[in-house]
């Protein structure tokens, strides 16, 4: 029985449609030239408000590069006081320390450790040694001190003229604390020009005038302060908004100013100055991220360029009357007999760009021509995704799903790999036991339960899995994904798989795990028969993981790092837990673990 063929509809070419539009044209001209007039006015007064919060955003994101990496860095230098790792009273270790700081971070101009007896220990940059101040007579400085022993929080000072260092100051303070006991308030101090050096070159690249306020009337930031020196003025006093030769500035705060709407950010004030007969427009942005005075980041820009670029498109408007007459009403006839195969097309590539392609209709024909072609082409594309999504999604399931795809890129044939990877063996303690008391089908439910969640928090952290051994699972972290931090990638993964093995059960059973960690050349590829591969990993490094996971039993632990991974994390809290003998290995080996909770 054959199957009866559908009638396709009639086509039309879309130069027809086109020709025949022309006649309907002149009904539009005028209600389009209106629009397109509105619409560039529009568009211009978004491009110049566009350009200002650009700038603005430029200048949110400079102040957070220059402060951020600050706080980072004197929360790390805190914490290897209060772990004793640095001394500030062994001179030469500390003063080394901290020239190191200084050289990572341009925009600090010293460093001071306060003891609880008050004396400054103060290393500036470019200086050959320490400075020593039986006590700072600051009276600003002595208050925040006392305050920060009570509070021991870190925290954002207000600006400062500090005289040793011959210009104000924003200082982070993070007072130290060893096992619960305040030794002391660590200081770092970035001189405030440098922001409004910033803020000149951006004036003198874009023709706006960026600033910072300090609050409402004080002047943070600005580029007529880029070499201001305030010799004559009171400690931490900082300009008021009217004491620089900026008279846009000085009027923030007019009652006279009118709201507008250019910025597209919600928390962008947006308003129009008018001074001297002059249009300028205000943009300004409160943040509250350094301290408890909140800065008002802002820019302000003349408007005359809308005046001028507004005439010229009504100029152009009404020069190509003709033109839009021809133009805009055939388009608008030939849009909408198109719109709407065309919308339910870029619906469709939509989905399959978000990689929904279960929710991808077929499209139906189409009278034109042009886009009855695209239809077909779009449904046998679809089509083709769909036999190849199923193909990468069973495919995954039996290898790393970065394997997968990579075969798929590569037709199917993948090249052996040999680069430096970190390795983690993990193995579940106890499962033996388990086993003996456990039906099959509750085994398979606690392995799968259990090799879910590592998996997951495995492939968070760049990890493949490569193999599943019994209850045991080998991870490559650098192989095949690149990553240059595989090391912490791979200490950060084991200890939140242990972490979840206190927290969670696997199939209504609670469940312990041992891992090993290393880091070394390993060489990665297919290997098998021809008809049957498997993707794995091989090296010494493979074999020390899974020999430090053993380990664990011997010495108590669950987690065994070795030297050579645990030197490249020293954020990750490792202890030295010294050296053992590894068979297969020549050398003894150095291994780190845990602290004891």
């Amino acid at each position: 029985m054959t199957k009866p063929t559908a009638t396709r509809p009639f086509r039309l070419s879309i130069r027809l449609l086109v020709g025949i539009g022309g006649s309907l044209t002149a009904l539009f001209v005028a209600a389009s030239l209106y629009l397109g007039l509105e619409l560039a006015r529009d568009n211009t007064a978004q491009w110049l408000g566009g350009k200002a919060e650009a700038t603005l955003n430029r200048l949110t994101g400079r102040v957070e590069s220059l402060l951020i990496p600050v706080e980072r860095q004197a929360r790390w230098m805190a914490r290897r006081i209060a772990e004793r790792k640095l001394d500030p009273d062994n001179q030469d270790d500390y003063l080394k320390v901290a020239q190191g700081a200084l050289s990572a971070l341009p925009q600090i101009a010293a460093i001071v450790f306060v003891s609880p007896d008050e004396q400054a220990i103060r290393v500036e940059r470019n200086a050959e040694q320490i400075v020593i101040s039986p006590m700072l007579k600051n009276p600003q400085v002595l208050r925040a001190m006392r305050s920060l022993q009570k509070t021991g929080e870190a925290q954002w000072q207000p600006p400062i003229y500090a005289r040793p260092l011959k210009g104000v100051m924003m200082s982070f303070t993070k007072p130290v604390l060893r096992e619960g006991v305040y030794v002391g308030v660590l200081i770092y101090a970035m001189a405030i020009p440098d922001l409004s050096a910033f803020l000149a070159d951006e004036h003198a690249a874009t023709g706006q005038t960026p600033f910072i306020l300090y609050g409402d009337d004080q002047v943070l930031a600005h580029p007529a302060m880029a070499y201001w020196h305030p010799e004559k003025r009171n400690e931490s006093e900082l300009p008021g908004v009217t004491e620089l030769s900026d008279q846009i500035l000085a009027r923030i705060w007019s009652p006279n100013l009118r709201p507008m709407a250019y910025a597209e950010d919600r928390e962008v004030s947006a308003v129009r100055l008018v001074e001297r007969g002059e249009e300028h427009l205000i943009l300004s942005r409160a943040y509250s991220r350094f301290g408890a005075v909140p800065w008002i980041m802002g820019v302000h820009r003349p408007l005359d360029e809308e005046v001028d670029i507004r005439d010229r498109f009504i100029h152009a408007g009404l020069t190509g009357l003709v033109l839009l007459i021809l133009s805009v009403t055939a388009a608008l006839i030939l849009g909408r007999m198109v719109s709407r195969p065309i919308t339910r097309l870029a619906r469709a590539a939509t989905l399959v760009h978000d990689g929904e392609l279960g929710r991808v209709e077929v499209l139906p024909p189409n009278n034109l021509s042009e886009i009855d072609r695209a239809g077909t082409a779009f449904n046998g594309m679809v089509e083709g995704l769909k036999e190849r999504e199923m193909i990468r999604e069973v495919f995954g399931r039996y290898v790393p799903p970065a394997v997968a795809q990579s075969l798929l890129a590569e037709g199917g044939a993948l090249e052996p790999q040999s680069r430096e990877a970190s390795i983690l063996f993990l193995d579940i303690a106890g499962f033996t036991p388990l086993t003996e008391r456990l039906s099959p089908e509750a085994v398979v439910d606690l392995l799968n339960a259990f090799f879910s969640e590592a998996v997951d928090i495995l492939e968070i952290h760049g990890g493949v899995v490569t193999q599943f051994q019994g209850d045991a699972i080998l991870a490559t972290f650098n192989l095949p994904l690149a990553h240059e931090d595989h090391a912490a990638r791979a200490v950060a993964a084991a200890k939140e798989i242990l972490a979840a093995t206190d927290e969670k059960t696997f199939a209504g059973q609670s469940l312990a795990c041992r891992i090993g960690v290393t880091t070394g050349p390993v060489t990665a590829g297919n290997v098998g028969a021809p008809g049957r591969l498997s993707y794995t990993v091989h090296g010494d490094a493979v074999n020390l993981a899974a020999r430090l996971e053993q380990m664990n039993k011997e010495l108590g632990t669950r987690l065994l790092v070795a030297a050579v991974a645990a030197e490249r994390v020293p954020e990750a809290g490792l202890i030295a837990k010294g050296e053992v003998t590894v068979r297969g290995q020549t050398e003894p080996v150095r291994v780190f673990t845990l602290p004891l909770a």
